[in-house]
C-alpha cells in the first residue's frame, strides 16, 4: 500500500504540458521513438502518425503510427519488434504514448500506440482501469519475448504453448548480471523476471516513461493481473532477429532494479529499489542440490515451477527413456495449520520425472 502512494504523489506533480493528447494527433504529424536494438544503448527510430482509432477500448484511444529507422535500417528488415513494447513515442517533442500494439505477417512496421494519458491511469486510479482488452481481428498486444536460461530444450515447445495464451514467445536467452548498461531511462530495455536461479525466465519489454522512482512501461498487459508484485530488472539486448512472421529481440535480464505493482490494460507501472516476495523452490536430485524461485502468481507460478522441476532432474538425471521417480518433498505453507504440507508418490515409465513434476505443479495451483 505504502509503494502505491508513492505511485499516486509522483504522478500528481506531473506536468501536462509534456504530453500530447489524442485529440491533438493529426495524420502526417512526424516524431521520434526510443528503444533498444542491441546491447543497452537507447537508439532513436522514426515515426509518422496515421491517425486515432477512437474508443479502441472503453475510454481508450489508440494511436495508429508508421515507424522506419533505427540502426541499419532495422525496422525496414525486421518490421514491429516483440520486445518494442512500452518504446516511447514523440510527437512534436511531446510524449504521446507507448509502442504496443501490431500485427503478424505485416509487410509495413505500422503499430497501435497506447496514449501516455491512459498508461498514467493504471497507477492513479488502478481500481478504476479496465483489464479486458478488445477483441480487434489481429491487432493484438505486440508479442513479449521470454528469454529462457537452464530449462530443458525438450520442455519449449510445450512451454510455447502454455504461454502463448499471455502473448508471450519463449526465446533462448541467458542472464547478463550486473553488466554495465546504460541507467534506466525511456526507452530502456526492462525485464520482469518471473523465474530466476537455476532456471531462469525473463519477460523482455521497453521503459516508457520514468518520475522519480515510478516507472511505466509495455503499453499492454502482462497477465491483466491488476494489483500485483513482480520483479523488475534491467535488460540486455544481444540482436533483433527479423522474421517474416514475428522479429524479436534476443536479450536477458541484467540486476534487480524494482518491483511491478499494477499490471493492467494500459500499461505496467512499478517502482525502483524494492524487491518483491518470490516462492522458492529447492530441489536434490541424486545427491545434486538445485535451487531457484519464481514468482508467486496463481497462473504462471505453478506452471513455472513444473517445467522447472522437470528441467533440474533431467539436467541431474536422464530426459528420455524408462525410468522410476520417488518424489519426496515438503511444502511449507503460510497462514495454515498444520503449516507444512508432505508428499510421497512414486512415478514410472517414458515421463515419471514430468508426471513428477506435474503433480507439484498441480498441487501448488490448489493450495
Amino acid at each position: 500500500m505504502r509503494a502505491i502512494c508513492a505511485l499516486l504523489l509522483v504522478l500528481l506533480g506531473t506536468p501536462k504540458g509534456e504530453f500530447l493528447p489524442p485529440d491533438l494527433i493529426k495524420p502526417g504529424m512526424r516524431g521520434f521513438g526510443l528503444t533498444v536494438f542491441r546491447g543497452g544503448k537507447v537508439d532513436t527510430f522514426k515515426v509518422e502518425a496515421l491517425g486515432v482509432l477512437k474508443n479502441w477500448a472503453p475510454k481508450m484511444d489508440l494511436i495508429l503510427v508508421r515507424l522506419s529507422g533505427g540502426p541499419d535500417g532495422v525496422l525496414r528488415k525486421a518490421g514491429v519488434i516483440a520486445g518494442m513494447s512500452g518504446s516511447p513515442v514523440f510527437l512534436e517533442g511531446k510524449l504521446v504514448g507507448a509502442v504496443a500494439y501490431g500485427w503478424t505477417f505485416s509487410k509495413e512496421p505500422i503499430c497501435g500506440v497506447t496514449p501516455i494519458g491512459a498508461m498514467l491511469e493504471v497507477a492513479r486510479k488502478p481500481s478504476d482501469v479496465s483489464n479486458a482488452l478488445p477483441d480487434d481481428k489481429g491487432l493484438a498486444p505486440i508479442a513479449t519475448p521470454l528469454s529462457l536460461s537452464g530449462f530443458s530444450p525438450s520442455l519449449v515447445p510445450e512451454m510455447r504453448d502454455a504461454l502463448e495464451g499471455f502473448g508471450m514467445l519463449p526465446v533462448a536467452g541467458g542472464v547478463k548480471g550486473n553488466c554495465e548498461v546504460d541507467s534506466l531511462r525511456p526507452g530502456s530495455a526492462l525485464g520482469v523476471q518471473l523465474a530466476r536461479g537455476d532456471v531462469n525466465a525473463t519477460a523482455i519489454g521497453t521503459l516508457t516513461w520514468i518520475q522519480g522512482d515510478t516507472v511505466l512501461a509495455f503499453g499492454h498487459p502482462m497477465f491483466s493481473s491488476g494489483n500485483t508484485a513482480l520483479p523488475m530488472t534491467g535488460a540486455y539486448i544481444y540482436d533483433v532477429l527479423p522474421s517474416v512472421y514475428r522479429s524479436f529481440k534476443i536479450g536477458a535480464a541484467t540486476g534487480p532494479t524494482g518491483v511491478i505493482l499494477q499490471d493492467r490494460l494500459p500499461a505496467i507501472a512499478g517502482v525502483m529499489g524494492r524487491e518483491p516476495d518470490m516462492l522458492p523452490v529447492a530441489v536434490e536430485v541424486g545427491g545434486k542440490e538445485f535451487w531457484f524461485e519464481v514468482v508467486r502468481h496463481p497462473s504462471i507460478g505453478p506452471s513455472l515451477v513444473l517445467y522447472g522441476l522437470a528441467s533440474v532432474v533431467a539436467a541431474a538425471e536422464k530426459s528420455s527413456g524408462e525410468s522410476t521417480v520417488q518424489l519426496e518433498g515438503i511444502l511449507f505453507l503460510r497462514s495454515t495449520e498444520p503449516d507444512t504440507l508432505k508428499v510421497h508418490d512414486l512415478f514410472s515409465g517414458l515421463s515419471a520425472p514430468l508426471q513428477a513434476a506435474r503433480s507439484i505443479g498441480r498441487l501448488l495451483s490448489v493450495v
